[in-house]
């Protein structure tokens, strides 16, 4: 269901284009490429993609999309999980443009967001004393993972069709209780999955596909 709705959400965002010329701005593709370095020694893997489309002179309207993996390997626990994410949101510009190509931004914003998650058979190994060495088997488990974020941060034109910027967000997971019982280390758009809650960074490049003055 949620690869369904992601497939119709990415050719809205690309047909934006072409079925709005007047009142679109511009549409913008990007990567985080903060992830992708930060996640390259680690067990964590995260890629996530963002497509934004100014339709008014300072609200983008954005779709984020993304998958990842992790893994929890040591003598007493085995287990891995990988996900997929969408998210759907706006972003606020906080400042006024110098001229009518000026689309430098210092915004805020927030994002809906939702993943499925798979977490395979989790392994484990106890001992004690007086019961000796036990070894059992969680079953693999599928989860619905709701949250809610709130953002902010800056994105500048470094090429006429290249931009790059930084984004700060707080998150909120709706039913963090279902993952109480060997919770994913991490999941790929969110972070952290031992709390509700999570600080993330993000550090993206971008490529206008589409691009033209603000008082058109």
């Amino acid at each position: 269901m949620l690869n369904c709705i992601i497939r119709i959400l990415l050719l809205a965002f690309i047909a934006i284009p072409t079925l709005a010329q007047d009142s679109v701005k511009q549409v913008r593709v990007s990567t985080d490429i903060a992830k992708l370095i930060t996640n390259t020694n680690s067990s964590n893997k995260d890629v996530q993609l963002a497509i934004d489309a100014l339709l008014m002179k300072d609200t983008y309207y954005t779709l984020e999309l993304g998958q990842g993996s992790s893994s929890v390997d040591n003598s007493l626990l085995n287990y891995t999980t990988s996900n997929r994410f969408i998210k759907l949101g706006l972003d606020k510009s906080l400042l006024i443009p110098i001229s009518n190509k000026d689309l430098d931004i210092a915004f805020v914003g927030f994002r809906l967001a939702a993943s499925t998650i798979n977490r395979s058979n989790g392994e484990y190994n106890t001992s004690n004393s007086f019961w000796g060495a036990t070894r059992g088997i969680v079953p693999s488990a599928r989860f619905f993972a709701p949250w809610f974020e709130f953002l902010g941060g800056i994105k500048v034109d470094v090429l006429p069709s290249i931009t790059a910027g930084w984004t700060l967000r707080w998150k909120f997971m709706f039913n963090h209780a279902q993952l109480s019982e060997l919770p994913p280390a991490y999941i790929a758009g969110f972070g952290n999955a031992s709390n509700a809650t999570a600080f993330d960074f993000n550090f993206y490049i971008g490529y206008k596909l589409f691009c033209k003055s603000l008082r058109k």
